[in-house]
């Protein structure tokens, strides 16, 4: 087994030195650097070409070309095998599926890998009535705090919370469908869902977030501009709850210059907030909260 991770994880080393200098190494370089033979890195480039890899000679001078597809595949590969993964929520989910932790996990991925429809039984919540499925399983992905399982459902985009699943049953029939990349799935969106109207928000932050806002890509269609009193971000996103709820966790370090209708949902949730805390203040006999 361990002689087997090795090949993978030079297979993958090979990728990322001729994708990173194309036309720089032969067979022959690679085999002294990587103190083996050619005829091993001959092996190495035809397993990495099974996995959709476009490595080539050309005039004795390896080329690569990725998609981000192939891209995230190298990536996460040699993250598994090179890293230990730390679930946050795994201790909530073996509290929840106990002995059937591992296989849930396993059945998912295998159908995903298999392409296999899956009987899916789910509630909403503990006390809601129980809901049953077929499904087409594609992607199953760490949210940070959650599992989510992005599926088709007649062609319909679905995704499902691992916590609220109750059973999961790996059909025999196959599914045939294209797979979109879980980029262009996720295209403009914030957060896990992929839902709400696209927007060109425009951000204005304070300066004293330099660093903090300005360094990080937050969408894959946004501009960073710098003024003289603030740091001017302008991106691409689809109007949701999440959006809206990051913009409001920024509290007066952020000014929303645009669109008008994301600036009144802030100031519509911000509004309900100071009215809901001024009810309880009042009900407390307490000062209530003033708005300048």
């Amino acid at each position: 087994m361990l002689k087997e991770i090795k090949e993978i994880q030079r297979q993958i080393e090979i990728a990322s030195m001729v994708y990173e200098k194309p036309n720089f190494y032969s067979e022959f370089e690679l085999a002294e650097l990587f103190k083996t033979s050619p005829t091993t890195i001959r092996r190495d480039l035809k397993a990495l070409r099974t996995i959709g890899a476009d490595i080539h000679s050309r005039k004795n001078k390896l080329v690569a070309y990725f998609s981000i597809r192939n891209l995230n595949k190298l990536i996460s590969s040699y993250y598994a095998i090179s890293s230990p993964l730390e679930f946050k929520n795994l201790t909530l989910l073996k509290n929840k599926f106990k002995e059937k932790t591992l296989s849930m996990f396993i059945n998912i991925l295998k159908a995903i890998r298999d392409k296999h429809e899956v009987q899916l039984i789910y509630r909403f919540s503990p006390e809601s009535e129980k809901y049953t499925k077929i499904i087409y399983p594609i992607y199953l992905i760490d949210g940070g705090k959650s599992f989510y399982l992005i599926t088709y459902e007649n062609h319909d985009l679905k995704i499902f919370r691992l916590e609220t699943l109750e059973e999961i049953k790996v059909l025999k029939t196959r599914y045939k469908i294209d797979i979109p990349p879980l980029a262009e799935i996720f295209r403009n969106s914030w957060g896990i869902y992929t839902g709400g109207e696209e927007i060109k928000a425009i951000l204005k932050f304070n300066r004293n977030m330099d660093g903090y806002v300005d360094q990080k890509q937050w969408m894959t269609e946004q501009e960073v501009e710098y003024v003289n009193d603030g740091i001017i971000i302008k991106m691409k996103v689809k109007l949701s709850y999440e959006f809206v709820s990051w913009v409001m966790g920024w509290g007066d370090k952020v000014e929303v210059i645009a669109p008008v209708k994301l600036k009144e949902e802030v100031l519509r949730r911000a509004s309900s907030i100071i009215k809901k805390y001024n009810e309880s203040n009042k009900a407390n006999k307490r000062p209530l909260l003033l708005v300048t």
